[in-house]
């Protein structure tokens, strides 16, 4: 695991906009369910995988980004407000696995 956040505990981690706060340790446990669900998606790949990480100032950034470093999932982190003929165009180039992006963007 590259970052031990377990270590850590119940300490908080994180406070939302809204107030939410998030321990380390439930940090850490989402982040391991979504690297189990990406390893199991990206090891199928052929290939060394690359995941596009699209980020924003939310949870689901955060969370994703840990759970793909823990994962030890080559990442490329994009600023998350990237217009869609940019992101087309990196996506032409660098022709990622996996893209992990905030939700309003699976619209586009």
């Amino acid at each position: 695991m590259l970052l031990n956040l377990e270590k850590y505990g119940e300490r908080t981690a994180v406070i939302t906009d809204s107030g939410k706060r998030l321990s380390y340790a439930s940090m850490n446990r989402a982040a391991e369910c979504v690297a189990s669900a990406l390893s199991q998606f990206v090891g199928t790949q052929a290939g060394r995988p690359l995941v596009f990480c699209l980020c924003r100032n939310t949870l689901g950034s955060l969370l994703g980004y840990v759970a793909l470093m823990n994962g030890k999932i080559p990442t490329v982190l994009l600023d998350g407000s990237k217009s869609r003929d940019v992101l087309m165009r990196l996506i032409e180039v660098y022709s990622p696995t996996f893209l992990w992006l905030p939700t309003e963007k699976v619209e586009e």
